[in-house]
């Protein structure tokens, strides 16, 4: 009681300090956390068997010969505007560790690999992934895989990398365009109700 427990990364150099710890931020639902504790009292008390973490609220920067780099872990890497808030912190490329065993053989692993890549190119940034039964990876900032590891293939990959952040429009802006793509179609909503609205009334005095 009054402990909490959270999914880190850590740095730690060749002496064994401890250079950098980040909590993950992002918990999966009911997996590693049950939404809603922070609100509602009785859902604390529900038990399904999921992990009780607390989320971490820093986007850490690791130090390393000069720069700062950033770490995410498991599924962070699918969420652009996470991995931007690294980014915009000061980070220089992005680390992704990830536990993708659970997947198996399907679909998942090269999906999520592919969502994790993508993040290179929204930031401009190297991104290495590191899964422990694969897809890993280093990706350039055009998202272009320099060295990877195939799904169950056993072995290890190193790739020399340049750390840099390109002033991509995504990190600059973010996410205005979904934003208004969206308000747009809310518009034509509003929009096609009032003409059926008018139709509507036009049939009744005919």
């Amino acid at each position: 009681s009054g402990y909490k427990y959270y999914n880190s990364a850590m740095l730690i150099d060749e002496g064994g300090h401890v250079l950098g710890t980040y909590d993950k931020i992002h918990l999966v639902p009911f997996g590693e956390r049950l939404p809603l504790t922070d609100r509602f009292a009785w859902v604390a008390a529900l038990n399904f068997g999921e992990a009780d973490f607390s989320p971490g609220d820093d986007f850490a920067l690791f130090p390393l010969g000069g720069t700062e780099f950033s770490a995410n872990i498991c599924f962070e890497a699918i969420f652009p505007g996470l991995c931007r808030e690294f980014v915009r912190a000061g980070a220089r490329f992005l680390v992704n560790l990830t536990n993708d065993a659970w997947f198996g053989t399907t679909s998942a692993p090269g999906q999520h690999a592919a969502m994790a890549r993508l993040r290179s190119v929204e930031l401009g940034v190297w991104l290495a992934r590191s899964a422990n039964t694969g897809i890993s990876f280093f990706s350039d900032p055009r998202g272009r895989i320099v060295k990877s590891l195939g799904l169950f293939e056993k072995g290890y990959i190193a790739a020399d990398i340049v750390p840099c952040a390109l002033s991509t429009f995504y990190t600059r802006h973010g996410d205005w365009l979904p934003r208004l793509e969206l308000a747009a179609v809310g518009l034509f909503l509003v929009a096609a109700l009032f003409r059926r609205a008018e139709g509507g009334k036009g049939g009744k005095r005919s």
